[in-house]
C-alpha cells in the first residue's frame, strides 16, 4: 500500500468549519507520528519558494482585534499613524483585518511594530526562509531522528554480528 500525505493540502486550511477545525487539529496531533514513522515514511521537503507576487506587496493580516482596534476608525487611525495605509479591509465575524501599505518595506517594518505591541500580524505572503519556519523545521527534526535511531539499530546489529542493515524486518 501507499499513501500521499501532502500536509498543507491534505489538512483543511481558512477559513474552516468547526468541523474541519476539528479534522485540522487531529490531524496536527499525528503529524509527528506520520513523520517519525520507521514503518516505511518517506519525507520530501520542496525548499524552493516562489517570489512574492505583486499583489502581496505591502498587505498585512491582523488577527484576534480586540480594543480600541475593535471600532475601525481607531483602526485605521493607529495603523495610519504607524504608516501609509492605502487599504484596510476588517471582517468582524473572525475579528481579523487584512491592511495595504504603500510599500512592503512600511509592511514588514509595521508587522515588527505590531509585534512588539503584542498585536497579531503577519505578512500576507509568507517569505521567511524554508528552514527558518517553524513546521518546517518540526518536519526535518522528526525525520532525522527516525533516521538516527535506525542507523543506531544498523550499528548494534553489526555489533552483534548481523549483516542485516534493515533492523527492523
Amino acid at each position: 500500500r501507499c499513501g500521499l500525505f501532502w500536509d498543507y493540502c491534505s489538512l483543511p486550511q481558512k477559513p474552516r468549519s468547526e468541523e474541519e477545525d476539528a479534522r485540522f487539529k487531529a490531524g496536527l496531533g499525528q503529524m509527528g507520528s506520520l513523520y517519525a514513522s520507521v514503518a516505511g515514511t518517506a519525507v520530501l521537503q520542496v525548499k524552493d519558494l516562489p517570489p512574492r507576487p505583486a499583489e502581496y506587496d505591502g498587505q498585512l493580516k491582523l488577527f484576534a482585534l480586540h480594543g480600541a482596534w475593535l471600532d475601525e476608525a481607531a483602526l485605521r487611525k493607529d495603523l495610519g499613524h504607524r504608516g501609509e495605509l492605502l487599504e484596510c479591509h476588517v471582517d468582524w465575524d473572525a475579528r481579523e483585518a487584512v491592511v495595504r501599505f504603500a510599500s512592503h518595506a512600511e509592511a514588514v517594518r509595521v508587522c515588527h511594530e505590531l509585534g512588539s505591541v503584542n498585536r497579531s500580524a503577519e505578512l500576507m505572503f509568507n517569505d521567511r526562509p524554508y528552514d527558518e519556519r517553524g513546521w518546517c523545521i518540526f518536519e526535518q527534526a522528526v525525520s532525522s531522528a527516525v533516521d538516527a535511531h535506525i542507523r543506531q539499530a544498523v550499528v548494534a546489529n553489526r555489533r552483534r554480528g548481523s549483516t542485516n542493515d534493515r533492523p527492523y524486518d
